[in-house]
């Protein structure tokens, strides 16, 4: 069953109290036109719109969960499809352990800000959020606590290297040899196996802003090592020709000063042109 069909009985669970909204996927996109037809200031314009109204079942299931009254999006529901269609800030956070990725979605025009998660493929949380703690927002979802080290010094290592000790990566030995011969010591190669390991959280943030004639784009990549602290990634090379992979150990202060250097200062209030 897929997660289209697992969803399509469920109704939405709104807090108007807080502005929580949870809403099954299949909900996303009829949420969205309504948010767009109900932002068309005249009688004119929507008889020129082509956006497909919502149907009977849907606007029941979204009246059920008190999204929508007699076809017409909550107001606190509309603001934030509003302020995501609108949005000249966008942050995605991407949150890799083993083989499943979870992401979280920051929408902010210049004077309000949505955040979006699902922790699954059938339902999506969207919350108000005040755009001055997008930064707070971030540092929270990398660090969950505090390491008990931090480490000490940078470590590089040639990225095919590293994807032949990967390859070798069921047996422990091995790896360890193909990383050592390539120039680590056994402290460093167990790190770079741990990086890369099962238990580690692996992350991501991308942030793509306005600008006053074009967008502009910022990444910031990371590891959580548990007790072996945070560090931050770097790449060099390209797909076709891989160089080195270098992790740098950083501080939770560190890491918060490095979220506020791939935010902008500023940004315009023209949408950026991405979608949900």
């Amino acid at each position: 069953m897929n997660s289209q069909m697992q969803s399509s009985h469920l109704v939405p669970l709104f807090d108007r109290a807080t502005g929580h909204l949870r809403l099954p996927n299949d909900l996303i996109d009829v949420t969205q036109r309504m948010s767009h037809i109900e932002s068309l200031e005249s009688e004119a314009l929507r008889a020129k719109d082509t956006t497909e109204p919502p149907s009977t079942e849907e606007l029941k299931r979204l009246g059920d969960g008190k999204v929508a009254t007699e076809g017409i999006l909550d107001p606190l529901a509309y603001q934030i499809f509003s302020t995501i269609k609108n949005a000249s800030l966008v942050v995605k956070v991407e949150i890799e352990i083993d083989v499943r990725t979870s992401t979280t979605d920051l929408w902010a025009t210049t004077t309000r800000g949505v955040r979006g998660h699902s922790l699954d493929s059938i339902t999506t949380d969207y919350q108000p959020i005040a755009t001055e703690r997008i930064p707070q927002i971030l540092a929270d979802l990398i660090v969950l606590r505090r390491p008990k080290q931090m480490g000490t010094a940078p470590i590089s290592i040639s990225s095919e290297i590293l994807l032949e000790a990967q390859r070798k990566r069921p047996v422990a030995e091995a790896a360890l040899s193909i990383l050592t011969k390539g120039g680590l010591s056994d402290r460093q190669a167990d790190l770079i196996l741990k990086f890369h390991g099962k238990n580690a959280r692996r992350w991501k943030i991308s942030t793509t802003w306005s600008t006053d004639d074009s967008q502009e784009q910022s990444e910031l990549y990371g590891v959580d090592a548990g007790n072996e602290g945070q560090w931050l990634a770097a790449k060099t090379g390209s797909e076709d020709r891989p160089g080195q992979l270098t992790y740098t150990p950083i501080s939770t202060t560190e890491i918060t000063k490095g979220i506020r250097k791939i935010m902008p200062r500023n940004w315009v209030s023209r949408p950026v042109e991405l979608g949900i």
